[in-house]
């Protein structure tokens, strides 16, 4: 009988600690399942834990979202509040409490909740977008790039929407050289950048050297190569031929100083920098290539199912006044085929002169005088392929020259 007591007081003690294992358990359970569902799911997450300060967070941000551009105010400062009163450093909380702010006109508060937001994580886009305008309506280029930065180095989804009005705006100079600055620490979204800025339809005379020379383009990188193809191309377009050409003679300093008349009319390169150096084209059937014929190259023009089109193209700079073409042709093969050299103006459909080599022709060379008009700023020549009735065809051309006429 003594022993009674001690016996039920251990078991007892066994039902107490197997009852608080079960409440652990189970809170431990709820906890977790509230911060597994908490991101993604937050209204389930606040099912099985209701002071779950992420979950909060995240719910009051999901309204925010899907009640634009009447957001109910109540329910979302409800879990904002929720969500401070567990955590004060939750992100989501504050920014939509700034918002709310914002809203109802509190300006200074909200400037203050979100400049407070981002100061606790950068990582937060409304407040970017937010912290961005601001540093614009007070002219600070500097504090405006800065949250350029931050919101496109952490989501890709706002590039969209900012990357256009950044290329915009670096069309200003005094804008282009602090983003400049920025560009040569290679930002992630910097290629982004890139491909957006070439694209742009403002004037790029003044701020495209700035910045192509800070994203430090390499025309060896085949990813990088078609942007800065492109970006010359664009200075061209846009009337700036001397500009294009200086951008190009930075990255091939052997070049001439001033432009050539052709460039690379023997084919002896295969790898330069269009377009002021070839583009060959493998597009509708057509191939341009250059390669080895005997101790020489040549830009071979391949045609299938009786393809026509252009083949490689140049684009040149020549000043008003008077010229000569000259090109030598080889379409003596069996599948020779028939091939012309063009000459025309950018701005302008029609050919100033075209030397046209029939199938069959043995090796020979065909020249012509043209005159560049003053309004003809830049200029394109051409190789294309003509149709022909057969399956196949295979011309070359050997050489291409362009001398003052005498």
């Amino acid at each position: 009988m003594t022993n009674m007591p001690s016996l039920s007081l251990h078991h007892a003690k066994i039902i107490i600690l197997a009852v608080a294992s079960l409440w652990a358990a189970w809170f431990t359970a709820t906890a977790t399942a509230g911060l597994v569902f908490s991101k993604d799911h937050p209204e389930l997450a606040l099912r099985l834990a209701p002071g779950n300060a992420e979950a909060n967070g995240n719910r009051a941000r999901d309204l925010l979202a899907t009640g634009l551009p009447t957001p109910n105010w109540n329910d979302i400062s409800v879990y904002g509040r929720k969500a401070l009163m567990r955590s004060p450093a939750n992100v989501d909380a504050v920014t939509v409490l700034a918002a709310e702010n914002d809203a109802q006109g509190h300006k200074g508060l909200a400037q203050l909740l979100f400049k407070q937001a981002d100061h606790m994580s950068r990582h937060d886009t409304l407040t970017q977008l937010y912290l961005i305008e601001l540093a614009v309506s007070k002219n600070n280029i500097e504090g405006a790039l800065h949250h350029y930065n931050a919101a496109l180095s952490h989501s890709r989804s706002v590039a969209p929407l900012l990357l256009p009005t950044l290329v915009t705006a670096s069309a200003d100079p005094t804008i282009a050289k602090p983003l400049a600055e920025l560009l040569k620490k290679k930002p992630i979204w910097r290629m982004a950048f890139a491909r957006t800025m070439v694209e742009t339809k403002a004037d790029p005379a003044a701020s495209f050297p700035i910045l192509l020379d800070s994203l430090q383009l390499n025309p060896a990188n085949m990813m990088e190569r078609p942007i800065l193809s492109a970006a010359i191309s664009r200075l061209i377009d846009a009337g700036h031929g001397k500009i294009a050409y200086h951008v190009y003679h930075g990255f091939y300093d052997s070049s001439p100083a001033l432009p050539a008349l052709i460039r690379n009319g023997a084919f002896e390169n295969s790898d330069g920098l269009p377009p002021f150096d070839w583009q060959l084209l493998d597009a509708n059937g057509v191939t341009g290539t250059i390669q080895k014929d005997g101790n020489h190259n040549a830009l071979f023009v391949y045609t299938e199912d009786s393809a026509a089109g252009l083949a490689a193209e140049q684009r040149l700079l020549l000043q008003p006044g008077e010229y000569r073409l000259n090109v030598q042709f080889d379409t003596s093969g069996d599948e020779g085929g028939d091939i012309s050299v063009v000459l025309r103006c950018s701005v302008q459909a029609d050919a100033l002169i075209e030397l046209r080599a029939r199938p069959h022709t043995q090796t020979e060379s065909h020249s012509g005088s043209f005159t560049i008009p003053k309004e003809c700023a830049d200029q394109r020549i051409q190789v294309i392929a003509n149709p022909v009735d057969r399956f196949t065809s295979q011309s070359q051309v050997n050489k291409i020259t362009i001398n003052p006429a005498s």
